[in-house]
């Protein structure tokens, strides 16, 4: 959308042998294009992000694409935007956009961006990029959207290292309730003996 800006100048002369004014008014149009998408990216986040893998950030970037502004809300969705809306088709549009040979393949990378506190899981196919890396729209919503969301990167930890400690907590749980299954099969054979 292009924005028409009108401005008028008149300059006034005055004759001192005739004594006449002479006014001349000029009239100057500029047309000014509408302004390109932008994101804000704060420096703690770009700290954390630093190791993602790119497969992540080329998807993490086409979901910035298609983020709404903070100050467009949705009826449901809490006071502030930033959504990203994600259906079948438009998973498809963007892994077509990048290469990928089904839309699956960014179904798992989104499954990354979630582990690693990147984007955050609002309802089924709507998500938000975490504000305390990226945001889109004026400070005073973003901060009020900061503490609605309420997910501060973790000090000193990376993408990577969070993903990391995620996957080894997940796979000690695994190991504590294989172990427990076993100690509650031997009790049914003790028990049943």
């Amino acid at each position: 959308m292009s924005k028409k800006v009108i401005t008028e100048t008149s300059t006034v002369e005055y004759n001192a042998e005739t004594g006449e004014l002479k006014q001349q008014t000029k009239t100057q149009v500029a047309v000014l294009g509408s302004e390109d998408k932008y994101y804000k990216f704060y420096k703690e986040g770009l700290d954390y992000i630093i190791d993602m893998p790119v497969t992540c950030t080329k998807v993490f970037y086409a979901l910035l694409d298609i983020m709404t502004y903070v100050d467009q809300p949705v009826i449901g969705l809490g006071e502030h935007g930033m959504h990203i809306f994600l259906n079948a088709d438009i998973k498809r549009g963007i892994a077509q956009d990048l290469g990928y040979a089904n839309y699956r393949q960014i179904d798992n990378i989104i499954q990354q961006l979630l582990k690693g506190d990147v984007l955050i899981r609002e309802g089924t196919g709507i998500f938000r990029p975490n504000p305390n890396i990226v945001a889109r729209g004026a400070w005073k919503e973003i901060c009020h959207l900061r503490e609605e969301v309420n997910r501060p990167l973790p000090k000193g930890e990376t993408f990577k290292t969070v993903c990391e400690r995620k996957d080894a907590v997940k796979k000690q749980l695994a190991e504590q309730a294989a172990v427990q299954a076993e100690h509650q099969a031997e009790q049914l054979t003790i028990d049943g003996v």
